[in-house]
């Protein structure tokens, strides 16, 4: 399903801290456009997706995150954002495990293993695979975080 960005305030700026923005941010960074619509009663992207592990936020407890096979998803009480793999055009790779996915929709989520429940380094790992396997040429490591810029 493609994805449309969130223009909702917790969809596009998200919660939290860091690199992705304010401690308003680390769930979703800005996008623009409307949130995915999807069908009524039916979730879109990877939270559709049986396989997809769900990770609540541990800053905002009615924001979730998804890790498909083929998607992320953010999903707010606003609105669902989604990355497919395929449609990967960057993934900024932080060696403390957080990960930036851009699309090439313009849609951006922050996957921050820090802000999310059960957001392991496996879980992370089997991300990276995916994505490496979809868009092998998103990928961008970056330099190491400060302590204090981690969310």
């Amino acid at each position: 399903m493609p994805s449309q960005p969130d223009t909702s305030a917790a969809g596009a700026r998200g919660v939290g801290s860091g690199p992705a923005g304010p401690r308003e941010s680390a769930s979703s960074a800005p996008g623009r456009g409307a949130p995915d619509a999807g069908r009524p009663g039916q979730e879109p992207g990877a939270a559709a997706d049986p396989a997809a592990t769900r990770h609540r936020s541990l800053v905002t407890l009615d924001h979730r995150l998804f890790l498909g096979t083929d998607a992320v998803t953010l999903a707010t009480p606003e609105g669902f954002a989604t990355v497919p793999y395929a449609g990967t055009a960057e993934v900024l790779a932080h060696p403390d495990g957080g990960r930036v996915l851009t699309g090439t929709d313009g849609v951006r989520i922050a996957v921050e293993p820090t802000l999310y429940a059960m957001l392991t380094p496996d879980r992370i790992a089997a991300l990276d695979a995916a994505l490496a396997s979809a868009a092998p040429d998103a990928a961008r490591t970056e330099a190491p975080r400060a302590a204090e810029d981690v969310p």
